[in-house]
């Protein structure tokens, strides 16, 4: 029997041993991707849509609620394209990341419509378009098929304006004219509709491609302009948005779901804060305003209202015009929402 004892004593020494070995709370990795097209111009996490949001992530991942149960990464360098990070959402490779509606188009062609040209007046109208039952109706398909939950809307990543090689007067200026977009179609539609050609180059290429005259200008928000050196290489700027771009702030739908109330409580109020995106749109007015005027070495076209009007109605026509195939219901809420301006 003493025997038995003593073999029973020494299983459990080394049970007890080896549970001693195993950390109390292994952490969670969340991971957070942005595609590396910042980072490969040398902006890294410093791009302005990322670095707010990723401070405050990490700060309340330090409230004692939840500290110590997650660790936080950024993983934006391995992925090449907003497509591929939009891809390692859904599959789980990746908890959160940012992106845009044109990129949803690879899930449901019907979402270009949210990059129609001259559609949207403002964010403000977007918001509330978005929140109607037929555009809610694309959203929740998101994350019932895709597996992407969309937190949170975001209309602080930029007006997107033309900025040229060459002073702009009139729209027949910019007839002919080789300018850099994104790759969306919703910019190609509006380009063309100018006779332009339109030329779609990943951001790494944006600066030989002007330093090397390959383009005459492009369509970008003017907070890229340092990236691409914009008083230097393409420094009128014409006034006009073009398309107002919102983002989304999305995360894996079966992680999301499956986090403690607590830790989710945590995630949404430190993801929903105003404080992370809300100075953008302030930053952004002001940069335009100073264009051309405090900002050395730029010129901001002064069109006649005449040519404004002008301007307005081609992106009109070259919104309704792409928009045409998608279903009626989206474009009436667009409408409605239009009204309440």
């Amino acid at each position: 029997m003493s025997y038995f004892r003593t073999l029973k004593s020494l299983i459990a020494a080394l049970c007890l041993s080896l549970i001693a070995l195993v950390p109390a709370h292994a952490k969670e990795v969340v991971k957070f991707a942005q595609a590396n097209q910042f980072r490969l111009l040398g902006y890294g996490t410093e791009h302005v849509g990322v670095y707010p949001f990723l401070g405050v992530l990490q700060y309340y991942m330090q409230l004692p609620e939840i500290k110590g149960k997650y660790e936080f990464k950024h993983v934006g360098n391995v992925y090449k394209s907003p497509n591929e990070c939009l891809t390692a959402v859904a599959s789980g490779a990746v908890q959160i990341s940012y992106s845009g509606p044109a990129f949803l188009e690879q899930f449901n062609p019907n979402w270009k419509v949210a990059s129609a040209p001259g559609l949207f007046e403002n964010f403000e109208h977007f918001q509330r378009t978005v929140n109607t039952p037929a555009w809610q109706k694309m959203v929740k398909e998101l994350e019932e098929k895709q597996n992407i939950k969309v937190i949170k809307w975001i209309g602080s990543l930029g007006s997107f304006m033309l900025f040229t090689n060459k002073p702009i007067s009139t729209v027949e200026d910019v007839a002919g004219l080789r300018i850099r977009y994104n790759g969306a179609t919703g910019y190609a539609a509006a380009l063309n509709k100018f006779k332009t050609t339109p030329v779609a180059l990943p951001f790494t290429e944006v600066v030989s491609a002007l330093q090397t005259n390959m383009i005459d200008g492009l369509i970008s928000e003017i907070q890229a302009a340092p990236w691409y050196d914009l008083p230097r290489y393409a420094k009128n700027l014409v006034p006009i948005t073009w398309v107002s771009s919102p983002m989304c702030l999305i995360v894996n739908a079966k992680w999301w779901n499956g986090l403690d109330k607590t830790a989710r409580e945590i995630f949404t109020y430190a993801l929903m804060t105003p404080s992370t995106h809300q100075f953008l749109d302030e930053d952004e007015a002001r940069q335009i305003d100073e264009w051309g005027t405090t900002t050395p070495s730029t010129e901001k076209s002064s069109l006649s209202p005449e040519e404004t009007k002008r301007w307005k109605e081609l992106l009109h026509e070259a919104g309704a015009e792409f928009v045409k195939d998608v279903p009626a219901e989206l474009l009436q809420a667009a409408e409605a929402c239009r009204a309440k301006n």
